[in-house]
């Protein structure tokens, strides 16, 4: 659905970005870091979601978001046990 500010799960949803996609799928395969840049609201965690369901590998989305400037190994400890969670479930 296009302009909902939420993220985008499937390819459809996605308007003209083939190409980094391609590219992401295709660095999926040798690199074991991918880094999304760009500017806020260009649909960088949309291209990640979308990617990663269509790769079929299995994949962990750990949310860093919020977390203080030098953050305890408690509080990061909840965000992966949250991301391993939520990735069981699915």
């Amino acid at each position: 659905m296009f302009f909902d500010p939420r993220p985008k799960e499937k390819k459809e949803d996605l308007f003209d970005r083939e190409r980094e996609l391609e590219r992401f799928s295709d660095a999926l395969a040798y690199s074991p870091l991918i880094l999304i840049l760009g500017a806020r609201r260009m649909g960088k965690t949309s291209l990640m979601n979308v990617a990663l369901k269509e790769s079929r590998q299995p994949y962990v989305i750990i949310d860093l978001r919020g977390l203080p400037y030098n953050p305890s190994r408690a509080d990061l400890l909840r965000r992966f046990e949250a991301g391993f969670k939520k990735a069981g479930k699915n």
